[in-house]
């Protein structure tokens, strides 16, 4: 649908590379932003990285769904990319230190399964709405992150989360919670 949009008229292949070149700005960004945000975490937290990173991720689809211009929706989209990664690596480190030491290997595992999870079920929201155009698509991505979001501060925001952070079964909680989270969050980018 892009392609009509934007690349109608024009040669598939140069289309085809356009968009290739998006993926691979993104991914760039991914990877600058995981080292910039993973700094900068450890001066002002997780928390707040996180959530500053989230609202990043909603802002910028938000403005990818509504880009006047190719060009305008290809530097959006790749730097969607930046927080996107420092999320997922943020969302790691913040499981790991509320877990107990014992169950890091296994907390691994299992984020890792829930991200693969996560991200094969938004692969299928993503074909289920494909008929809808990728506008919508795109703020479908804000709305998952928003949802995302919402649950991040309801959890660690809680009282509970405050006065029990150190107990054994608050900590198993909350690192099953942040699994879940985490997954979400890279899935919904």
């Amino acid at each position: 649908k892009m392609r009509a949009e934007w690349f109608s008229g024009t040669d598939q292949e140069a289309a085809r590379m356009k968009l290739a070149t998006v993926s691979s700005g993104f991914f760039l960004f991914w990877g600058l932003g995981t080292a910039v945000v993973t700094t900068i975490a450890d001066r002002i937290g997780r928390r707040p990285a996180l959530l500053l990173c989230g609202v990043a991720i909603l802002l910028l689809s938000a403005g990818c769904a509504v880009a006047p211009s190719f060009y305008v929706y290809a530097v959006l989209r790749s730097l969607v990319g930046a927080p996107v990664g420092a999320q997922g690596a943020v969302s790691y480190v913040l499981v790991i230190e509320w877990a107990l030491p014992r169950d890091n290997a296994l907390l691994t595992a299992l984020l890792m399964v829930v991200w693969s999870l996560c991200a094969v079920l938004f692969v299928g929201l993503m074909a289920l709405s494909d008929g809808l155009g990728w506008r919508i698509q795109e703020l479908l991505i804000a709305a998952c992150e928003r949802y995302v979001m919402r649950h991040f501060v309801d959890v660690t925001l809680s009282a509970g989360f405050v006065t029990n952070l150190r107990s054994v079964p608050f900590a198993r909680r909350s690192a099953v919670s942040s699994l879940i989270l985490a997954g979400l969050q890279c899935a919904a980018a």
